[in-house]
């Protein structure tokens, strides 16, 4: 009779095959053993799919408050019939579905203060944390978190059809600054307690408003008259998955060469023949401009 464990290394084996050797056998164990901590079920469930799918992070830790709404059926991989149900508790099935040995530890209360010590520390300590929150308050606390145990942090949001990155390496850098700097010396605290247009500038940085592409800025300001929530797609959903399984792999194989930094990822930078890069980020930051004016802020 087989012993339990080696059911699970042969299964292993027979899913990972085809990935030798772009990730060679001993990378591969370093990645399927990983402590991964994945706040935040929108942008974050395609980060765990892609993650589970490529062999890694057998062992996970996933919050996330909300239920599946209608609205999330346009990036989210699921159905009509999970609607009302936790998010975390979808994607925590699909990815069992994957890897029914996986060992998931999840938190649909959400991220709270109560609680996020011990997600991030255990024991056992996070080996990378994917931040994917809309609240400001804890996407500082997750990042003091990380500081304090050194945990590297990496962060991505959707941009049109593209990606902004974020890469905090607290693990190699104990001098590393919360969002790569652009947002001061501002912490959780502070943030708690900011008003209203404030708090509205805050998100609006954390979330690269500078970088946003121009339908995404004018979306924005419809939100609550023609438009009843963030605008997202599908496609950059499913881009972010993939760039932030990527980092996490490379990441947890402990590459010198993935840098903390903010990343834009246009697909329109790429495929668009008369694309500019450098009139297009001075024309954003016009833009951007703009839209805090006319937010009142």
């Amino acid at each position: 009779m087989d012993h339990p464990q080696q059911k699970e290394i042969e299964y292993l084996e027979l899913r990972t095959r085809r990935n030798r050797n772009l990730i060679t056998k001993e990378e591969q164990d370093i990645y399927y053993n990983a402590k991964i901590g994945i706040f935040g079920m929108s942008v974050g469930s395609h980060a765990a799919i892609v993650i589970a799918m490529t062999g890694g992070g057998k062992y996970m830790r996933l919050a996330d408050p909300d239920m599946l709404e209608g609205s999330n059926l346009n990036r989210i991989r699921t159905g009509f019939q999970n609607i009302g149900f936790p998010k975390v508790e979808i994607v925590t099935r699909q990815i069992y579905e994957i890897n029914p040995y996986a060992d998931i530890d999840t938190h649909p209360e959400g991220v709270t203060d109560d609680n996020i010590e011990k997600i991030m520390s255990g024991p056992p300590k996070l080996d990378l944390l994917v931040e994917e929150m809309d609240n400001p308050y804890f996407k500082f606390k997750a990042r003091e978190y990380c500081k304090r145990y050194r945990i590297p942090l990496i962060s991505a949001a959707d941009n049109g059809d593209g990606a902004i990155a974020h890469i905090e390496r607290y693990d190699t850098d104990k001098n590393q600054k919360y969002f790569n700097g652009i947002m001061g010396d501002l912490t959780a605290e502070n943030v708690k307690h900011l008003d209203r247009k404030r708090l509205i500038s805050v998100i609006a940085k954390t979330v690269g408003a500078e970088r946003s592409v121009p339908r995404m800025q004018k979306s924005v300001l419809e939100v609550g008259k023609t438009l009843e929530s963030w605008p997202q797609l599908g496609t950059a959903a499913n881009l972010c998955g993939t760039v932030l399984a990527y980092l996490a792999r490379r990441i947890i194989l402990k590459s010198k060469n993935i840098r903390s930094g903010i990343y834009d990822i246009s697909m329109d930078a790429i495929f668009e023949s008369d694309y500019n890069t450098k009139k297009e980020l001075e024309r954003r930051k016009r833009n951007t401009a703009k839209f805090l004016k006319r937010l009142g802020i």
